[in-house]
């Protein structure tokens, strides 16, 4: 129960002298009916200012941070099993360029790697799992198919939480 739940009825009832709560033959009084009809429109008002409450305080539970976010949209779509997850892109920028050669070379040629036998050899890139070079997102939402979700409702959710130069793409796996 909360401080900022309160039930009018109970106040007007507690705060009435005792004699006008009850008529003699232990029926409500029509006063304590005219009461709570004055009242009434101070319970709406006290019942939304409450609702405001509780959906801000939920509001500030979570934060932009990947974990929280998380927690976040684990809670909304899928409480039980909690299969949605975040994964990083961009990690390593694709303007940076590393240079693979022995401590002892100072002006080394480039690496080339291939089979023997194949008389050219095809770029590639070296990255750990997770990292992606040149990607436009800054995180991807990975979330499994079975759990039905609005993607419009999901995208302004969670740009609520996420900075506010912050890319993401989902994807349904």
């Amino acid at each position: 129960m909360s401080i900022f739940k309160i039930e009018w009825d109970n106040v007007v009832e507690n705060l009435s002298y005792s004699e006008f709560r009850k008529t003699k033959a232990g029926l409500e009084a029509r006063l304590m009916a005219y009461l709570r009809s004055i009242i009434a429109p101070v319970q709406d008002i006290s019942d939304n200012l409450y609702n405001l409450q509780d959906s801000t305080m939920s509001f500030l539970n979570y934060n932009g941070q990947h974990l929280s976010l998380v927690n976040y949209l684990n809670n909304l779509y899928d409480n039980t099993q909690r299969r949605i997850y975040i994964t990083e892109n961009n990690i390593i920028n694709g303007s940076i360029l590393i240079d693979l050669y022995l401590q002892g070379e100072t002006d080394p040629s480039p690496l080339s790697v291939y089979l023997q036998g194949e008389d050219s050899d095809i770029p590639f890139s070296l990255y750990l799992q997770g990292e992606t070079i040149g990607t436009t997102h800054n995180f991807t939402i990975n979330i499994p198919a079975s759990i039905s979700f609005d993607s419009t409702t999901l995208i302004r959710l969670v740009k609520n939480y996420s900075e506010a130069a912050k890319t993401f793409n989902i994807i349904i796996f």
